[in-house]
């Protein structure tokens, strides 16, 4: 009760907006929670109840685990998890998504300023900071691949952590060498001191330093729409307050946000045109994880397309130096290899793996030999050498920065939607920043339908999935959503696009301002430049677009 008030004082003593032409933004009688959304604090109001249940939620499951010393069992996917936490978790995801959803779908009615975007920036992020990691345990290997360095002063490339034994070898799971690379690790060794004396405090060290990236993040993609003359706010608020960003950076402490922020401080670089500093920061991107070699191979294919061979020179002149520094600082050169994540050596979460495992079955029903290395080798082979083809067609499509950009999210959501064999939500987080700065609308919608869909893999009990009746159907079922969705989404829309009437030389004029040379906020609220709702497309995928 004391909550509603709060939300009914707030309606009312916002100030209507009632400014411009009638039906482009918020009036008198619309309905209170557009009126809500549109106060200067409206999303994050609405925002706040779902991440305090989340904090009870994540409380509830992981505390009890730690305060005994063990690994809490991952609230998404596991045998161990409560399905009603489970449940409850996806309530408020879902939730979170709905709010994000209805801000894109009004976005041009809302006339957000800067300063209250920022500032609800900030609270939803230290909110997301706030939860205990529920949905992963990687946060506790970071810690044990720091402790190697800091504590052991061991290699974490030579060396596993299973070789110890001490109060935190409970907390560690993963009895490989470190899969990430080596820019990651001061941060993992701080945190690995100050396991030594708590392990909890630990773990809010490393989330402390994603908040930090994250709202980094949230500056440089402001920034750069900007300079894009794209609707900057719009481009923070679609990065910044994405539900399943701020669940898996900041909230789990899954660590890639630094390779989102190496690859924004890149195309920063290369805006200004330091073009050897772009490439060297697109490299350190791979040496965070290895699929910051496709930041890396745009920037170098714009660099071509532009000619600008000097700053071409010096960046691969640069990293060459760079990556020889790693060779001398870790000893042994196959501890380099390691950068390749070994998820992504097996089929787990992902449509390859349906027709791996489909293929796997055909063989035992045709008496075959082969078993699953041989189905595994076979599809690799195959898909390997047609999303290479696709790789070197969007990239020879370069032309220009903004190309650039959409060429990129293009590959990535390729990579992970259709090539790569083991795919976990977080690594959807890959894309929110193309879809911040792109200029396809197309791209954008599908990104931000993949970012919601990609929850279906938090959504099944993994009893019903792996033990219960029918539970190959519950599998293909799960993984369907994830990522079956996206893609039909994808083609759907573009199907929807090429039957739309040409863009007559009035809105050709306006997309191309909103692109490249929109200047100013009231400009862009004539001509939107985010595209109009589908009319064959309806519920919460329809809200993605804006209005």
């Amino acid at each position: 009760m004391a909550f509603r008030k709060a939300l009914l004082t707030l309606i009312s003593n916002q100030p209507v907006i009632i400014a411009g032409a009638p039906g482009t933004s918020v009036q008198k009688g619309d309905h209170p929670l557009l009126r809500l959304l549109s106060a200067s604090s409206g999303v994050l109001v609405l925002s706040t109840p779902a991440y305090v249940s989340l904090f009870v939620i994540h409380l509830r499951h992981s505390l009890p685990s730690l305060g005994a010393g063990r690994v809490p069992p991952d609230l998404g996917y596991s045998v161990g998890a409560s399905p009603t936490l489970q449940f409850l978790q996806i309530l408020c995801l879902a939730y979170l998504f709905m709010v994000y959803g209805l801000t894109l779908w009004n976005w041009r009615r809302l006339n957000l300023k800067p300063r209250n975007l920022a500032w609800s920036a900030v609270a939803v992020t230290v909110m997301a900071c706030s939860l205990l990691p529920a949905d992963s345990s990687d946060v506790l290997e970071y810690i044990g691949f720091g402790r190697l360095a800091a504590v052991y002063h061991v290699s974490p490339y030579l060396h596993t952590y299973s070789e110890f034994t001490d109060h935190f070898s409970p907390f560690v799971t993963w009895d490989e060498p470190m899969p990430y690379g080596p820019v990651l690790l001061p941060i993992f060794a701080i945190a690995g001191v100050v396991s030594e004396h708590q392990v909890l405090v630990a773990m809010y060290v490393i989330k402390f330093v994603w908040l930090l990236i994250h709202l980094l993040n949230a500056w440089l993609i402001y920034r750069m729409a900007k300079s894009l003359a794209l609707d900057p706010e719009y481009a923070l608020f679609v990065f910044a307050f994405n539900p399943l960003v701020l669940l898996e950076q900041p909230g789990n402490g899954h660590n890639d946000g630094l390779l989102i922020l190496c690859g924004l401080l890149a195309l920063f670089a290369l805006q200004r045109r330091r073009d050897g500093l772009a490439v060297w920061l697109a490299l350190l991107c791979a040496l965070v994880k290895i699929s910051g070699l496709f930041w890396l191979a745009g920037i170098v294919a714009f660099l071509i397309r532009q000619r600008r061979w000097r700053g071409l020179v010096q960046g691969v002149g640069g990293s060459l130096a760079g990556v020889a520094f790693l060779f001398t600082l870790f000893p042994g050169p196959t501890a380099l290899l390691n950068l390749m994540n070994p998820q992504w050596q097996f089929s787990e979460d992902s449509l390859p793996t349906v027709l791996i495992d489909w293929g796997g079955a055909l063989c035992r029903r045709l008496n075959s030999t082969w078993g699953y290395d041989e189905v595994f080798k076979i599809d690799r082979l195959i898909f390997s050498a047609l999303f290479l083809g696709v790789c070197g067609w969007r990239l020879i499509s370069i032309r220009d920065f903004v190309s650039l950009i959409r060429e990129l999210g293009h590959v990535l959501l390729i990579l992970l939607l259709g090539y790569a064999v083991s795919v976990y939500p977080w690594y959807i987080v890959w894309l929110l920043p193309i879809a911040a700065l792109t200029d396809s609308e197309r791209l954008r919608r599908t990104i931000a339908v993949s970012s919601s869909a990609v929850l279906a893999l938090y959504a099944f009990p993994y009893a019903l999935v792996e033990q219960a009746p029918g539970h190959s159907a519950w599998s293909g079922l799960r993984l369907g959503m994830a990522f079956g969705v996206p893609i039909g989404f994808w083609v759907l829309d573009g199907i929807r696009e090429s039957r739309s009437p040409r863009v007559g030389p009035v809105s050709a004029k306006m997309s191309t301002a909103s692109a490249i040379g929109a200047t100013s906020r009231s400009s862009a609220a004539e001509a939107s430049p985010y595209g109009a709702p589908s009319a064959t497309l309806h519920g919460f995928v329809a809200t993605l677009h804006v209005t």
